[in-house]
């Protein structure tokens, strides 16, 4: 099998990436007999690649006795990929204390989203593949701009009605202007209802040294964590990392939630049939214990719809890494020309029954300009 985004959920390749996977994310036994004859660890390397959980499927592959261990040189080489991983990690950790201490001095406090704020609630922090540094500033952008702005050799990227960005050091920083937003206008409207109901901070907090950085509260995040990978698997596809987020969310904070608020609040937004099936995948093939999450998997319906999108995060790989279909996608240009936006079209009308009054909403929107 030459093409990986080929390969079936079922397929030994998949099974034994998932196996490694939920290993590494919470420490599982593996089953040995999946390692039993021949292994293709070049083909589960790639896949782990295309999936950008590298160093997490290592640490699965660290639980493995020693015969069923893969040969030194594939050892070493992913040694290597996850050394790597975890040498970004802790120069984005020291970029992030940086920025923050800098927004700080000016009498500015950034909340960060994703990111390493959600990293912190891995088994080893260090081994999720890290990202861009995204900001949010409640009380607008236009102050952290102007103060990036006398950095030395910072370069501004593009500014879009959501964030604006910019190069700094070997970090991009993202300064969000909202931190999610839907295209129905509907919907919009019970987010900031929802929003009113669920503020964003309750004192959580990313602590790196003896510096300490606001992130979202663990009942926003619950929607929000959600809403973004929903978002990308919409307009680009995901890779089970984004998946791995929600999951380890909810293992290390789910005592913290409001299971009657997160009930009411998926409610009163578009998101129970596409997050139960999300659920779905982080309790049957990640890991997770059953009814930490409170939506009901149970059933034929969300087995279909949980099946039918690990497919497609098999296929897609992480932004649609592991198809060709993407290419028309390029950084900062999302949604402001006619072949990104087909593209992105194109592969909503796959998710329609999911979701559809978003998706209704977006080619609206689109000619509007206001995506």
């Amino acid at each position: 099998m030459n093409r990986l985004s080929d390969l079936s959920i079922h397929d030994i390749t998949s099974r034994r990436f998932f196996a490694l996977l939920r290993a590494g994310l919470f420490a599982k036994p593996v089953d040995t007999s999946l390692f039993e004859g021949e292994v293709a660890w070049e083909q589960i390397m790639r896949l782990a690649e295309e999936q950008t959980v590298v160093a997490l499927v290592f640490d699965g592959i660290g639980l493995l006795p020693k015969t069923c261990a893969p040969e030194k040189s594939v050892l070493f080489r992913w040694l290597g990929k996850t050394a790597y991983i975890e040498k970004a990690n802790r120069s984005l950790n020291e970029g992030i204390v940086e920025v923050a201490r800098r927004y700080n001095a000016a009498g500015l406090q950034p909340v960060l989203l994703k990111g390493q704020g959600i990293g912190q609630y891995y088994r080893n922090p260090l081994h999720r593949n890290p990202g861009d540094i995204d900001l949010y500033f409640p009380e607008g952008i236009d102050a952290p701009n102007r103060l990036a702005a006398t950095w030395p050799g910072v370069t501004f990227h593009e500014a879009t009605a959501h964030h604006v960005a910019f190069s700094w050091k070997d970090f991009v920083v993202e300064n969000h202007r909202s931190y999610f937003n839907f295209y129905c206008p509907s919907n919009q409207k019970h987010w900031e209802e929802v929003k009113r109901l669920v503020p964003l901070t309750d004192g959580e907090s990313l602590k790196i040294g003896d510096c300490s950085i606001p992130v979202p509260s663990p009942q926003m995040n619950a929607l929000y964590i959600f809403l973004h990978l929903w978002h990308h698997c919409q307009q680009k596809g995901i890779g089970i990392r984004h998946v791995c987020d929600w999951i380890c969310l909810w293992n290390a904070c789910g005592h913290k939630i409001d299971k009657a608020l997160f009930a009411k609040t998926v409610d009163m937004l578009p998101i129970r049939r596409p997050m139960t099936a999300i659920a779905w995948i982080g309790e049957n093939y990640l890991g997770l214990e059953k009814g930490v999450i409170p939506l009901n998997t149970a059933t034929k319906q969300a087995r279909k719809d949980g099946e039918f999108l690990l497919r497609d995060i098999l296929r897609m790989g992480n932004f649609g890494r592991a198809t060709d279909m993407m290419k028309g996608f390029k950084r900062g240009h999302h949604l402001n020309n006619l072949r990104t936006y087909m593209l992105a079209f194109r592969r909503q009308m796959t998710l329609f029954w999911l979701c559809p009054s978003e998706i209704v909403a977006y080619p609206i929107k689109w000619v509007l300009g206001r995506s």
